[in-house]
């Protein structure tokens, strides 16, 4: 799945993707830890955010291959006829 953050053909940008999808990962289930148990702080749920952290690095995965099909660092293809 890093690759296709960064670009599947461009080895520095899979591995900034790892580092972006690390990065990710770790903020949201750092923030249970920061906004304390569950029902305790701000979220008023007993559900924990970390068990939505593959989710959300999913979710990021759909919304940039959306805007960018060729990943992060890849180029538009052009076929010229």
């Amino acid at each position: 799945m890093a690759a296709v953050f960064g670009c599947i053909g461009f080895i520095p940008g899979a591995v900034l993707g790892g580092f972006l999808i690390g990065t990710v990962e770790s903020i949201i289930k750092g923030l249970d830890t920061i906004l304390g148990p569950a029902g305790a702080g701000f979220i008023q749920t007993p559900m924990e955010l970390a068990t939505f952290s593959d989710a959300f690095t999913f979710f990021l995965l759909i919304i940039i291959l959306v805007f960018k099909p060729a990943g992060l660092f890849g180029d538009k293809a052009t076929d010229k006829v």
